[in-house]
């Protein structure tokens, strides 16, 4: 138990002292100073940056563009999709329409046909 000591209470930090109104405002200005931005040496040194930003742009452009063409696919071809079911259900109605029983009689008294009154007799050896 001899070891333990009691610990001491942190030092206190001296408070700055606070920024004026008018050194924030020049601190803020130096910092919007375009000059210092577009010197010769800053634009050689970001230019990679700068060409990297421009790919960018580019590439973004590219794929609206693939975007927008790809949409106009996809509207062409959802119309082309109604269309066909439209014709598929037009013609399965007219189908189901020639198969009716009464259809049927008169497309084959045509021919000269006609349907027996009596049940079909079974064959037997």
């Amino acid at each position: 138990m001899e070891n333990n000591k009691l610990k001491e209470p942190p030092q206190e930090e001296q408070e700055k002292p606070a920024e004026t109104s008018s050194q924030r405002k020049s601190h803020l200005l130096d910092a919007l100073d375009v000059s210092n931005w577009l010197g010769y040496e800053n634009i050689a040194k970001n230019l990679p940056f700068i060409i990297f930003l421009a790919c960018l742009g580019i590439l973004y452009i590219f794929n609206q563009y693939a975007a927008e063409k790809n949409q106009r696919n996809i509207d062409q071809l959802q119309k082309n999709i109604e269309q066909l079911q439209w014709q598929y259900k037009s013609e399965k109605a007219a189908f189901e329409d020639s198969l009716m029983q009464s259809n049927l009689e008169t497309r084959v008294a045509r021919l000269g046909l006609e349907i027996p009154d009596a049940p079909p007799q079974p064959l037997r050896k």
